[in-house]
């Protein structure tokens, strides 16, 4: 049994943390031991991450997350990457290289170095894609890709039946998409006017300006709790997502998982051309793929609108492809090999 001591800034409980360390960790329960090393304090006004040194004699493998390096966890890492252990760096965004006008880019560019130097020095690094593998290869020769794979004990749900005589349709993510969703600013309002009555609309965790005055909008708060956001998305009435993506480096190199967390509810689903859904969505079978130009999108929109029993196959199609091609139930072993070769 391999003892695995996680440094985060993330909880367990949050997406990252449990979609790249908990979830696998727990389906390799007979061969990895996950523990947290670090809990976040509020101190004041400001929530810190708090790094428990003393586990690092304990851990077999000691796994650093993300954003965790900052100035103010350094002199905690220079120990963790002193200490003799295997050191494994795993991110899943190019956070080293956000675009000029990300809302983050700030926050980002101050942790910039100390990424890139625990990045040089780890053992290994894991990566959600291949674009992402790609952009920090300079850093380290030895980056695995770790596909995001859902846990099927979470995604268990058989979608629901329809209720409303609306179509719904939805756009969710946290702040750091708030540019991406400009891209529905013209698209929606046009659908709006064109099926009144006919349709709302449901937007999570961020908003614009313009879209707030969107007519039939709810807007739906963000929870930080994944597993509580995968219960409530299974349990809402959304009829197509929306998943725009402005074209850069950064969105080119995330993974896959709104396709994957929107397919397992049969939820039929409109995505950005980009390589993180490109790569995997059958055009007009498992989803559908529309450009940068607003025509693209209305006209993604109104074909499923238009055509209920199109809608209807695709959230079928692309929920049987993700629930049999990518749980941790087929694919925790990818996990399991990775951490093992390290020792």
């Amino acid at each position: 049994m391999l003892k695995i001591i996680v440094y985060s800034s993330n909880n367990p409980d949050d997406a990252c943390g449990y979609l790249r360390v908990q979830a696998p960790l727990e389906a390799n329960a007979d061969s990895l031991s996950g523990f947290w090393g670090a809990r976040r304090e509020r101190k004041f006004f400001f929530r810190m991450t708090v790094l428990d040194e003393t586990l690092i004699d304990a851990a077999d493998i000691i796994l650093v997350q993300r954003s965790l390096p900052r100035r103010s966890t350094r002199a905690a890492l220079e120990k963790i990457l002193n200490s003799g252990k295997p050191v494994v760096f795993e991110i899943d965004d190019l956070l080293i290289d956000p675009p000029a006008d990300h809302p983050y880019r700030g926050k980002m560019v101050n942790k910039k170095p100390f990424i890139i130097d625990v990045m040089r020095r780890a053992s290994a690094v894991s990566v959600t894609t291949g674009p992402l593998k790609e952009a920090l290869r300079k850093y380290n020769d030895n980056i695995h890709v770790l596909p995001n794979l859902l846990d099927e004990r979470l995604w268990n749900k058989p979608p629901r039946m329809r209720t409303s005589d609306r179509v719904v349709i939805a756009f969710g993510g946290t702040k750091s998409h708030l540019n991406d969703l400009k891209i529905l600013e013209e698209p929606l309002f046009y659908i709006a006017d064109k099926y009144r009555g006919k349709v709302s609309f449901r937007l999570g965790g961020v908003s614009t300006g313009k879209l707030a005055t969107l007519p039939g909008l709810h807007f739906i708060k963000f929870t930080s709790s994944y597993r509580d956001y995968a219960r409530g998305l299974q349990d809402s009435d959304i009829d197509i997502a929306l998943v725009p993506l402005q074209d850069n480096l950064f969105n080119r190199c995330k993974s896959n998982i709104k396709w994957l967390e929107y397919s397992a509810c049969g939820i039929a689903g409109i995505y950005s051309n980009l390589s993180p859904y490109s790569d995997c969505i059958e055009q007009g079978k498992t989803g559908i793929l529309a450009g940068m130009k607003a025509d693209e999108w209305i006209a993604a929109l109104e074909l499923l609108i238009d055509d209920p029993e199109k809608r209807r196959i695709i959230a079928r199609e692309a929920r049987e492809k993700v629930l049999s091609s990518y749980t941790l139930a087929g694919g925790a072993a990818l996990y399991r090999n990775f951490y093992q070769g390290l020792i």
